[in-house]
């Protein structure tokens, strides 16, 4: 199902993950016919944490995280304090169904303990075997 992004009218995000366009691909061109699905990309500390999309709008772009975008769009405006957080299908999976608003503390610890990626334990570096 698509719905329009708030604050990018011609940007649609479908619960499954992916980011459309309605924009034409060059200025003075007619919009497309039916939504353009946009390519995103990996950014983040390694280059491998989050995938991103450019939107466009009165000629400026901006660079936003697909998680984001999907949650605004169906779930609310981005609370006071809250994080877009993956759930089990980790940070790759971008659907509704694994996003969810939570504080930071949730997200690098009750998630990181769920999904073994924790640095307690064997995993630590301090650690005296």
């Amino acid at each position: 199902m698509l719905k329009p992004i708030p604050d990018f009218p011609e940007y649609f995000a479908s619960d499954d993950g992916e980011i459309y366009s309605m924009k034409p691909l060059r200025r003075n061109a007619k919009p497309p016919s039916k939504p353009r699905k946009l390519k995103g990309w990996l950014v983040g500390k390694d280059g491998k944490d989050y995938c991103c999309v450019r939107l466009y709008q009165n000629g400026e772009s901006s660079e936003r995280k697909i998680a984001y975008l999907v949650l605004i769009t169906f779930v609310s405006p981005r609370p006071d304090g809250m994080w877009a957080c993956h759930g089990i299908g980790g940070r790759y999976d971008d659907s509704l169904a694994n996003l969810y608003w939570a504080t930071p503390s949730q997200n690098s610890g009750i998630d990181k303990i769920r999904d073994g990626t924790s640095n307690v334990g064997e995993r630590n570096g301090n650690v005296k075997l």
